[in-house]
Formats: C-alpha cells, structure tokens, sequence
C-alpha cells in the first residue's frame, strides 16, 4: 500500500502531530511562567528560521544558481519593509475590536501612543480573568 518513503513520511507527521498535542496539554495544564514561554517561543522561533533557510533559501541556490535566488529573496524583503509601516498594528485592532479609542490617539494623548483612550474602563480578555 505504501512504500518506506511514504511510510516515513507519515511517521513524521504522525509525531509532529503528537508533539503539538502533547506541548497543548502541558500549555493548558500547567501554565508556563513568562520565562518559560519566552524560552519555548524563541526555540520554536529558531528552529522555523533554520527549516526556513535550510529547506527554501539553500534547496533553491543548490537548484537554481545563487544570482537569481539572492535577488529574488532581497527583493521580497524590501517588499516586506515597505509594506509593514502601512499595515495596521495589532493594538490599534484591538482597540477598535473592544470599541476603546476612536482614530488618532497620539494628538489626543499628547504625543503618547495608546491603545486605549484616558478615563476609559478596559474590557479584560479572557486570559486575564481569574479563574474561579
């Protein structure tokens, strides 16, 4: 039905699966300290960059030439650089999902960057209430 490749494959898949569900319930039920979670995302942080350079950027040279592949990489970062300052921020979202500030909380906050307007009363999010 299935040759040793394909078997393999799946056996990696099977364990990638397995380690995702297993980090899962250690995450929900023993929550991690911030040292902890900053530890975990910055190793789950380089080993996608390392996967990243190895399997897309390396494979292509090897395959491709290294001219070509370079540019088209340096290309899309540029892209990337001019494009992020226009995307909206994550805070400004925020606000706008939860209905606190209403546009330019900079000349209303003078000059201080918020996500929330003065004298409003913050919703929580269901992350910081208490549990019972």
């Amino acid at each position: 039905m299935f040759d040793a490749a394909d078997r393999y494959a799946l056996l990696l898949s099977l364990l990638a699966g397995l380690a995702t569900s297993v980090g899962g319930i250690i995450a929900v039920w023993r929550k991690p300290d911030n040292a902890l979670l900053a530890f975990l995302l910055g190793t789950a942080i380089g080993v996608m960059a390392t996967l990243s350079v190895v399997e897309l950027y390396v494979k292509n040279v090897l395959e491709n030439g290294f001219v070509g592949i370079s540019l088209a990489t340096a290309s899309g970062a540029m892209v990337y650089v001019v494009v992020e300052p226009l995307l909206p921020k994550a805070e400004v979202l925020e606000g706008k999902v939860n209905g606190i500030g209403g546009g330019n909380d900079e000349a209303e906050n003078g000059g201080v960057s918020s996500p929330h307007a003065p004298n409003e009363k913050v919703r929580p999010r269901v992350s910081q209430i208490p549990p019972p």
